[in-house]
């Protein structure tokens, strides 16, 4: 495991931000040379944690590193060069806002898959407002209940006095970290101008499993504690659920209820065609809003028969590497 470009290490200079990534084992975080060029005037490390759940290698990380301020980006996930810079100014001076996180698009204009997948996370049917998916970039800055792992930055205070990530959750742990701050009496907020370029599933396959897992997951979570409940996601679930016990003996409301959802998507779908400015797209997007649903719900079955989260142990493997990187030693 490394990054592609040697980086710089004086291990005397503290850094002001420590930017975390995790990797699974084997793999590569192809984008790490983004953090490079990052436009920030303050000395930054980098910690790149290859094994273990999510939870594991992120506190794993967090131990390991130095600064006040936690940043943390997936490995899949490249930074434009003020990525760093936004992120930090954004994060309000009153230390009862213990995190900000951002939002993420599609890296490659030319892919049909990437555009389409971008139109479904452009409107609410397509995210419920989740930042891990949101995908138009915009001037809105709110206040959120949980912001997403792939774009943001904590005060480490506040992570300490949460205990960091619950090593249980192998899925959600961000909502369930960002739960825990709430209840402290921490505020969270999600600034949509900060983006990052998110590396896209390159199948249709391949974007059917992540709902499916991201359904698996969602529902674990909410069987641990009544905190992770969203009623959104539940009412939804429920009325899924039903209409199919009740398919054999009232088809026609079965049918009514199936032509409104598909009116629905196909509403959704103009609105994110629109966005991107992809109306030849339309009916891929609308299948692809089908197919997300459609895993999503198979995920919170299946995750209804696993149950909620259990005990894990800490991997055999894990490897940690730390780069400090100086202002002006990261221009090429």
């Amino acid at each position: 495991m490394g990054p592609p470009e040697r980086f710089e290490d004086r291990s005397s200079t503290p850094p002001a931000v420590s930017i975390i990534t995790v990797i699974k084992k084997g793999n590569e975080a192809v984008f790490l040379p983004s953090l490079r060029n990052q436009e920030y005037g303050l000395p930054f490390e980098v910690v790149i944690v290859e094994g273990g759940n999510r939870s594991q290698a992120r506190n794993l990380a967090v131990a390991e590193s130095r600064a006040p301020l936690i940043s943390f980006i997936d490995a899949d996930c490249e930074a434009p060069s003020r990525w760093l810079s936004d992120l930090v100014l954004s994060l309000p001076e009153d230390q009862a806002f213990a995190g900000v996180g951002g939002v993420s698009s599609g890296r490659n204009p030319s892919s049909t898959l990437e555009r389409t997948i971008d139109a479904v996370f452009a409107t609410y049917l397509g995210t419920l407002n989740s930042p891990s998916l949101i995908s138009v970039r915009d001037t809105k800055r709110y206040v959120v209940n949980a912001i997403s792992g792939h774009n943001c930055v904590y005060r480490r205070t506040a992570l300490m006095e949460v205990g960091g990530f619950d090593r249980r959750f192998q899925l959600n742990e961000d909502t369930d970290l960002c739960a825990r701050l709430r209840e402290k009496g921490y505020r969270l907020l999600v600034d949509r101008s900060i983006s990052v370029y998110h590396k896209r599933r390159g199948t249709v396959a391949d974007f059917a499993r992540q709902f499916f897992w991201y359904g698996v997951g969602r529902i674990r979570s909410m069987l641990m504690d009544r905190r992770y409940v969203d009623g959104r996601i539940l009412a939804l679930f429920l009325m899924g659920v039903l209409l199919f016990s009740l398919t054999p003996v009232l088809p026609l409301l079965v049918e009514a209820v199936l032509s409104g959802y598909l009116f629905a998507v196909i509403v959704a779908a103009l609105v994110g065609a629109r966005r991107i400015g992809a109306m030849k797209l339309l009916p891929v997007i609308v299948t692809l809003f089908v197919i997300e649903h459609f895993s999503y719900f198979i995920g919170l079955i299946v995750g209804t028969f696993l149950g909620r989260w259990g005990e894990t142990e800490m991997p055999d493997y894990m490897r940690i590497e730390r780069y400090l990187i100086s202002p002006g030693s990261n221009r090429t």
